[in-house]
């Protein structure tokens, strides 16, 4: 019997997984297999990001972002550097690696946001828009626990599913 229900956590799983697995797929070519989108800000941002604004920008607690800065940085693509007007704090800049990859990672969201929004129409697309963040907002005045997600590639082989 097939089931019928599923909770929005579910659908929300499913699409997210099917996302990020394009997007990977996309940028499979580069030594690092996540945290695109943080690459992606840090290198469209007007003016230098600190940890602490890129751990608010994705919702990450200090201790995450350190793993992900030094992720990034181990592979060459962002580097610490310090702010001068106050020696305690340090801007996430790109190094040239980075700025190279970042009109690649454009094209891999643009690319995969029109195919995953190719059948929706303009005002379709703007009241998704407008019920995401409605979602986001009703959720977020719920009492909850901190989660941690982390995506990575399986060692499985890809698959069209």
């Amino acid at each position: 019997m097939k089931e019928t229900f599923y909770p929005l956590g579910k659908s929300f799983a499913l699409i997210t997984k099917a996302y990020i697995g394009a997007i990977s797929s996309r940028l499979s070519h580069l030594d690092i297999e996540r945290h695109f989108y943080l690459l992606y800000r840090i290198g469209t941002a007007p003016e230098p990001l600190t940890q602490k604004d890129l751990g608010e920008i994705i919702n990450q607690d200090k201790s995450a972002m350190v793993r992900i800065i030094d992720y990034l940085s181990d592979f060459g693509y962002v580097r610490r550097k310090q702010n001068p007007q106050d020696r305690r704090e340090y801007f996430i800049v790109l190094t040239t690696k980075g700025e190279e990859v970042i009109p690649e990672i454009k094209s891999a969201f643009s690319f995969v946001d029109g195919a995953a929004l190719h059948s929706l129409n303009k005002e379709d697309r703007e009241c998704l828009n407008k019920v995401l963040q409605s979602v986001y907002e009703n959720l977020n005045q719920l009492p909850a626990q901190d989660v941690k997600l982390d995506y990575k590639k399986s060692s499985l082989s890809s698959s069209n599913s």
